[in-house]
């Protein structure tokens, strides 16, 4: 994936997140915003899937926040629901990268 900067003066971001810990487990979200012209009050719009585990997977999609000015770029609030599936949901929040993947980060949940 080419993250960042585009011929068009369009860009998007990297985004990989964890979600919180639903019935006993959480998912990777990672993906990649949609492109937007780099305007101070620009947002972005995403959608995905989480990664498979348990057996079963979620969608998830919706906007970031406004750009934050960052040393040498910015970056997203990115955060939101999945869909409900196997009778549970997760949540996530986080930013977006400014122009790379990033690694899924990896958070034992808690023992029961």
């Amino acid at each position: 994936m080419n993250y960042g900067y585009m011929d068009e003066g369009l860009h998007t971001h990297a985004f990989s997140l964890a979600t919180t810990c639903d019935d006993r487990h959480r998912h990777c979200i990672r993906g990649e915003t949609g492109s937007s012209p780099d305007t101070r009050c620009h947002v972005h719009s995403f959608q995905a899937q989480t990664t498979c585990d348990c057996g079963h997977l979620h969608y998830f999609c919706g906007v970031t926040g406004p750009a934050i000015p960052t040393p040498g770029g910015h970056i997203h609030q990115i955060k939101g629901e999945t869909t409900y599936d196997c009778g549970h949901n997760h949540a996530f929040k986080g930013r977006t990268s400014r122009g790379r993947e990033l690694p899924c980060p990896e958070t034992p949940c808690p023992r029961y």
